[in-house]
């Protein structure tokens, strides 16, 4: 017995009628879209009709075409817009600048600043374009339109200390206006005559700036010289010339002018007067080191010996010394007088010699012998300080001799004194009070 076979009917998928119609209800197209599936809508013209200056443009359909599950009616959607213009936008020159489309009825934006190359004379302003672009209803070629203007150019005239005395604009070509007056202080130098300006400035092409030029004119001085007030000389300088003195000449005196003028800036009196030259507490050096006055007479005068220079190993202190005109006696020796000195074995002291200051020997490292000559009356502090090398003090003075305390201090502990014959105990009592813990041998001796 034959089976019975079954028999499995296919399942149809549902369907749905899209009708799309225009816009007054015309059927131009029917489709059956399966149930979820999207419906094609017919093509359609994107411009349907225009007016002058407006479009109708299909804007779409009224209905969601995806997706479809029931059965539909579609209308399209039209939009009127409005004509879109060319407008072009050209340099004077021709040249295109570019483009833009504008909607009818509105206002170009002209995003556009077009240049125009200046010239010698004028410069050049962007002043618009040749046609109205507002409102625009058609196509446009718009040209660039240009305002020149002339140039104007800064004219500074200036006086003589760089100050602006005039100042103004010029356009290309004119002449520039001059001060009515230019003039120049005099100085020490000169007096100074306005001739003419140092630009041209009568075709203006460029800024200027204008200084005067003047004529030098020398001024000349007059100097006259007096001792006190007795005419001695006059003479004629210009200014910033080196001034000559005359010269004054009187034994043991220097002529002292009341002012010094290297050089001429006026006119004017100077007056001198005779001083006496080597008056006290000067200082006056000669080859032989730097001296003081103490005592100025001119026949009886003394000085302090402040610096000898020597690189001998033998130095004697000279009895007097020629400052200026006159001798003088050397009295007394300064603190470090032989600092000048590094070689000195032996120094002899002249008989002129009345005062050994503070430290007259003390930079004598090499020091070995002193001759002391016999007028000295006082030695003070420190004399022989630091005279290590020291082995023989040759004394020549009977006089009553006056010491420091310090006088030997730091100076070799073993001397030997060699004092006037008869003087002896003399010399060991006064060296006693100063001497203290050195051993000094004292030699009385016919010198």
């Amino acid at each position: 017995m034959e089976k019975k076979r079954t028999v499995r009917k296919r399942k149809i998928p549902k369907k749905h009628i899209v009708v799309f119609q225009d816009a007054n209800d015309k059927v131009f197209k029917t489709l059956f879209v399966e149930d979820g599936s999207d419906a094609s809508p017919p093509p359609m013209k994107s411009i349907q009709f225009e007016t002058k200056h407006h479009q109708i443009i299909f804007a779409g359909w009224d209905q969601d075409l995806t997706s479809i599950h029931s059965n539909l009616v579609v209308h399209p959607i039209y939009k009127e817009v409005p004509k879109e213009y060319l407008v072009m936008y050209f340099h004077e020159n021709g040249k295109i600048l570019g483009t833009e489309t504008v909607p009818y009825g509105e206002t170009a934006r002209a995003d556009f600043q077009p240049v125009k190359k200046e010239t010698e004379e004028y410069l050049y302003h962007f002043d618009g374009w040749d046609c109205d672009l507002t409102n625009i209803d058609s196509d446009r070629m718009a040209k660039a339109i240009f305002r020149s203007e002339r140039k104007k150019f800064p004219v500074r005239f200036y006086d003589a200390e760089g100050n602006i005395l005039l100042e103004q604009q010029v356009y290309y070509g004119k002449g520039a206006k001059e001060p009515d007056y230019v003039k120049k202080r005099e100085d020490a130098t000169f007096y100074y005559h306005f001739e003419a300006w140092d630009t041209p400035h009568d075709d203006v092409r460029k800024p200027l700036d204008i200084h005067p030029i003047f004529q030098n004119i020398y001024k000349e001085y007059t100097l006259r010289f007096f001792d006190e007030d007795r005419l001695i000389a006059e003479k004629n300088y210009h200014y910033l010339d080196l001034v000559e003195y005359p010269t004054m000449r009187k034994k043991g005196y220097d002529f002292i002018w009341d002012e010094f003028i290297e050089k001429a800036r006026g006119s004017k009196d100077i007056k001198g007067t005779f001083v006496f030259s080597n008056i006290k507490g000067k200082k006056i050096r000669t080859e032989e080191g730097l001296f003081e006055i103490i005592n100025p007479s001119v026949s009886d005068g003394s000085v302090r010996l402040l610096q000898y220079n020597s690189e001998g190993q033998k130095i004697s202190v000279p009895d007097s010394v020629k400052l200026g005109d006159y001798f003088y006696k050397v009295e007394y020796i300064h603190g470090e007088a032989f600092s000048q000195c590094p070689n000195a074995v032996t120094i002899i002291c002249s008989d002129s010699v009345k005062f050994l200051e503070d430290r007259c020997f003390a930079s004598c490292k090499r020091l070995q012998e002193i001759v002391i000559g016999e007028n000295v009356c006082q030695i003070g502090k420190a004399a022989f300080g630091d005279c290590k090398a020291l082995k023989r003090i040759i004394w020549k003075t009977d006089r009553i001799l006056k010491l420091n305390r310090q006088t030997f201090d730091k100076a070799n502990a073993r001397i030997l004194c060699i004092v006037p014959s008869g003087l002896k105990s003399r010399y060991e009592e006064i060296l006693a009070r100063v001497i203290r813990e050195k051993t000094f041998r004292i030699l009385g001796k016919s010198i």
